[in-house]
């Protein structure tokens, strides 16, 4: 960019930047003058030839303005209001705030009413008495147009004093006015409007102001002077600070020392007015001059009360009030002249050694404390942080080995899991809890497929079953079966009792039990009752003829009476058996069924919600397998974790992890611990106490050679 564009950028910019600080509201009272109860004076109502000869030589008492006596007390009362809130804005803010004003210019608005001063005069108000009834009035010797009019005037109307054809209903009346105009944004306006060569010069306020090539070169300056710890050594010996001082306090201060520009946030008590106090030794110091300037005093005297704390008082010069205290400041320059000609103690000497030595070490272990390590971008400062605000039940002795593959995003994702695990009932599941514990349900489909099963058998085939279980029973001369095992076993001894009767006559029920080889005769009898369709052997028949006997015998334990014969409906019945059988083997694909299936079946038609939360269970078990996470599953288990304590056990699980693996790598960290790490802090606060104090004599001592070779110089010149 040209020098020319340059010049016509920052200029550009330095004309919004007026705008910006010249305020045009309606509470700007140089503006909208509005006549208050107090706070304001009218001179209307003054002695007219005591106004002109205050007005002629400057000065007058308040009480010769005014003779009547309810004017004269109305007067005073207003004077007061007016001294307190000038007084106030001057010590506070430092600014100028009483004027006479004469005269008011008024035009035409839609929803405000103007009356503006149109020239202004500096009015320096001072109670005679302690009581604050009478006032001395000193007025400047120049009067100004006021800037802020004329502003509006240019800005909005495109007018000025001198021609106001453009300004609706511009009218000037004859007043004249004291009252507080407050522009706190005045100096910094007039200081845009005289500063605009100096402000093109300026890299920095070009770069503001949007010029690239001045961005560049600010930016490369900043690299070249390096960043603030090139400014602060780190060796106590180019430490100059006079009071405590944080890093970041250091980090600022190192800043600045190394010729960067910076803005400073911070709330109240974090340390600003400690921190430039601390600025101005260290400048001080190497030989620098520091002007500190603040919108209110009360910032000015935090800065300077810790300078005198820290015995370095007489270093600053106070001309906050500028030009009216010329006296004060006099005194003080002549103070602070006669002070450095005085010797200053030199400093105790080997003190410094053994706080290098502390520094480094601590400054070793705070390395290795914010060393930030990979995979999981977590310094062993935050993991402890971490570690500190998981609650004790929590607090498992669990360690994770696959540490190095839970990442930060991985272990966000293992906690989104353990809540959903946990949501699922994962932790809760017991054999006691649900029947389904255990099942071999892996996707929906298998979940739909147990769950129908289940109601099927239980709405309608086992009760089906039983119904008719218990008319067969009945009908065949026995008892009902109690439970679903009877009911198996009936349908064992009903199809044994079948298979018999196929091949013999039911009289074989009837014939006398055996109590050796049946004889010739005896083999003709069972031969008489076979109705099979061949002949059998010897041993078939025999077979057949035991096997009704054992029939016989466990109808008669199960308290049949008559002999075994096959009820009523048996083929029914059988077919309502075999699909009942059918549907429990398939159940018991998916689940364990125990002997009393009616029971079991039942339970397991109830909880129609666990089959569904099996797959997704199952899934997020073998995620957590793939992380060798099964130990802290296994121990939340066995207290039935809530979500909340499965993702704290499982952040102090992976914390503790990471930290062992910590104190394995960097041995900065695991060198200094626990009793040891305190000694040495200990030690160095101490050791930094004394640093601190000798600091001061430092600065003193520096400050003070450096005010003699100024004092020498001026004696020298011709």
């Amino acid at each position: 960019m040209s020098e020319t564009d340059r010049r016509e950028l920052v200029e550009r910019a330095r004309q919004q930047w007026i705008s910006a600080l010249t305020d045009l509201g309606g509470r700007n009272t140089l503006l909208y003058y509005k006549d208050r109860r107090a706070g304001t004076l009218d001179l209307a109502q003054a002695d007219p030839p005591a106004l002109d000869r205050f007005l002629e030589t400057g000065s007058t008492r308040l009480t010769r303005l005014f003779t009547g006596a309810d004017v004269r007390a109305d007067a005073i009362r207003r004077m007061q209001a007016i001294h307190r809130k000038a007084r106030e804005l001057t010590e506070e803010r430092g600014i100028r705030a009483g004027y006479l004003a004469t005269g008011l210019a008024t035009w035409d608005e839609l929803f405000l009413t103007p009356a503006a001063p149109v020239l202004l005069r500096g009015l320096t108000i001072t109670p005679t008495r302690a009581r604050y009834d009478d006032f001395d009035l000193v007025l400047d010797d120049e009067e100004e147009v006021n800037p802020v009019l004329a502003h509006k005037l240019a800005t909005v109307f495109g007018a000025s004093l001198d021609n106001t054809t453009e300004v609706p209903g511009f009218e000037i009346s004859d007043r004249r006015v004291i009252g507080t105009f407050t522009y706190a944004k005045l100096p910094m306006v007039r200081d845009l409007e005289a500063a605009g060569d100096l402000l093109a010069d300026s890299d920095l306020v070009a770069a503001i102001a949007g010029d690239p090539d001045a961005q560049d070169a600010v930016a490369a300056t900043e690299r070249q002077q390096g960043g603030p710890e090139s400014a602060i050594a780190e060796a106590p010996e180019g430490d100059y600070s006079v009071l405590d001082a944080d890093s970041s306090q250091r980090g600022a201060i190192g800043t600045v020392l190394a010729g960067q520009s910076l803005v400073i946030h911070g709330p109240p008590g974090t340390g600003k007015s400690q921190t430039i106090a601390n600025l101005i030794a260290a400048l001080v110091a190497r030989g620098r001059k520091v002007l500190f300037v603040a919108e209110k005093r009360a910032a000015i005297d935090a800065v300077l009360s810790r300078l005198v704390g820290a015995e370095l008082g007489d270093i600053v010069l106070d001309i906050h009030e500028g030009t009216r205290d010329r006296l004060r400041i006099a005194h003080d320059l002549g103070g602070t002249l006669v002070l450095a000609q005085q010797p200053v103690a030199a400093e105790p000497e080997g003190r410094r050694r053994r706080l290098a030595d502390r520094m480094q070490r601590l400054r070793r272990h705070v390395g290795g404390l914010h060393e930030v390590h990979e995979p999981w971008g977590l310094s062993a400062y935050r993991v402890q942080s971490a570690l500190l605000g998981i609650p004790e039940p929590a607090r498992t002795p669990v360690r994770l080995a696959l540490v190095e593959r839970i990442d930060a995003d991985v272990a966000e994702g293992v906690r989104d899991e353990l809540r959903e695990f946990a949501h699922l009932g994962g932790f809760t599941l017991r054999p006691s809890s649900t029947p389904w514990f255990g099942a071999q349900i892996s996707d929906a489909e298998q979940a739909r497929r147990a769950c129908a099963l289940a109601g099927t058998l239980t709405a309608e085939k086992l009760p089906m079953l039983a119904h008719q279980m218990a008319k067969a029973c009945a009908s065949a001369g026995l008892p009902t079966a109690s439970g679903y095992d009877e009911q198996v076993h009936l349908m064992r001894l009903f199809a044994a009792v079948d298979r018999t009767l196929r091949v013999l006559d039911p009289a074989v029920y009837a014939l006398p039990a055996s109590a050796g080889s049946p004889g010739m005769l005896e083999r003709r009898r069972l031969r008489s009752l076979w109705l099979g369709p061949a002949k059998p052997s010897p041993e078939e028949l025999a077979g057949a003829v035991s096997a009704a006997a054992n029939q016989l015998a466990e109808w008669r334990r199960l308290g049949g009476t008559g002999e075994p014969r096959l009820p009523d409906g048996y083929a029914v019945l059988s077919q309502l058996f075999a699909e009942a059988e059918q549907l429990l083997d398939a159940l018991r694909e998916f689940v364990p069924i125990g002997p009393d299936a009616t029971a079991a079946v039942a339970a397991l038609a109830a909880d129609q919600d666990t089959p569904w939360k099996l797959p997704r269970l199952y899934e997020l078990v073998h995620r957590f397998g793939d992380l060798s996470l099964h130990p802290l599953l296994d121990e939340l288990a066995r207290v039935s974790a809530s979500a909340a304590l499965a993702v704290d056990a499982f952040d102090y699980a992976w914390y503790s992890s990471i930290l062992d693996r910590i104190r394995a790598r960097d041995p900065r960290y695991a060198a200094e611990r626990g009793d040891a790490l305190d000694e040495i802090a200990s030690d160095f606060r101490e050791r930094d106490v004394e640093h601190l104090a000798a600091n001061r004599l430092r600065v003193r001592r520096r400050w003070a050679g450096l005010a003699r070779e100024a004092i020498d110089r001026q004696r020298n010149r011709p």
